[in-house]
């Protein structure tokens, strides 16, 4: 009886570790698009403001307008 329960117990240890992984791998596959929320509306809206703003604020100054 012993070895039944141990055979039964490594099953479903065996099942709980392969679903986490499946789980894990899940979320990793998301995390490169939650990633991108932060650089879409933080990083590059601060990249336009000090690269492309003075710039183009120095070609309007140029112009004379």
């Amino acid at each position: 009886m012993g070895g039944e329960s141990a055979a039964t117990l490594s099953a479903l240890a065996s099942d709980q570790r392969l679903r986490r992984r499946l789980r894990a791998q899940a979320e990793a596959r998301t995390l490169s698009v939650r990633i991108l929320v932060p650089l879409v509306f933080c990083i590059l809206p601060a990249f336009g403001l000090l690269t492309v703003v003075p710039m183009l604020a120095h070609a309007v100054g140029g112009l004379g307008v």
